[in-house]
């Protein structure tokens, strides 16, 4: 038996697809070895739902102001400039992600997932532009999780706004 380097063993190809909100895709891969052996084909299928930032199921902090905009998934967005405001969704899917806006005058804020802080992302830009997708991560599908968008006050860019978050099922 010889054994061989990974990089001679594994090649990823990666695929991206765009996929509409509340429409199901199913996808369905299949892996081809070095030599040509061909694997069974594994299917999933996948949704995208769209939470809006309004959402009943979204809790927030005080402070979030609410304003209409084009660019906006729902037509609006929410917005703060108080460092430690929140807000929380729970959900049960395979990814969640959060969308905002970027912007000059934008800061940051953490992530965290159950309780854990994840990552602190910022929402800086030198133009401002909506449909940002700010931060996403996989999750464990088998329970439900909680997101929390926690404002981290940054001088002279106070400001946090979110759009939505997405939820892959």
């Amino acid at each position: 038996n010889m054994l061989l380097p990974m990089s001679r063993c594994a090649v990823t190809r990666p695929a991206t697809r765009t996929i509409p909100f509340a429409t199901s895709r199913s996808y369905a891969v299949r892996a081809t070895d070095l030599p040509g052996n061909v694997g069974a084909w594994a299917a999933a299928t996948v949704q995208v739902r769209a939470v809006s930032e309004a959402s009943t199921a979204v809790r927030r902090s005080s402070g979030w102001i609410r304003y209409s905009a084009t660019d906006a998934i729902g037509g609006k967005f929410l917005y703060t400039d108080r460092t430690g405001a929140w807000m929380r969704y729970t959900f049960t899917g395979s990814g969640i992600a959060v969308v905002g806006r970027k912007g000059p005058n934008r800061g940051r804020a953490e992530i965290r997932i159950d309780g854990v802080l994840v990552k602190t992302v910022s929402a800086y830009a030198s133009t401002q532009s909506g449909r940002w997708v700010l931060f996403a991560t996989a999750v464990d599908p088998s329970r439900s999780h909680t997101i929390e968008v926690r404002v981290v006050g940054v001088s002279g860019r106070p400001r946090f706004d979110v759009d939505a978050f997405l939820v892959l099922r």
